[in-house]
């Protein structure tokens, strides 16, 4: 028996002077992606032309998890 979707939704913020950190974070995330449906957001889907305000309280408002990559450039 397969798992029901859960269609988690993942808000992911981060410095970006560790974007190493977070793409291994979206590799550890691809089974669950696969298996369970969730998505990940993160500044990085914010398209040219966006207004970046709206579209990162659009996907904080939608997420049921927040991921904060902690680290001394994300503190600074």
């Amino acid at each position: 028996m397969s798992p029901k979707p859960l269609r988690t939704n993942i808000f992911i913020s981060y410095s970006h002077t560790d974007a190493e950190v977070l793409d291994r974070l979206r590799i550890h995330l691809d089974p669950l992606r696969r298996f369970y449906g969730i998505k990940e957001w993160c500044d990085r889907d914010i398209m040219p032309g966006d207004h970046w305000e709206d579209k990162i309280k659009k996907a904080l408002s939608e997420c049921q998890v927040a991921v904060l990559l902690v680290s001394p450039d994300f503190l600074a």
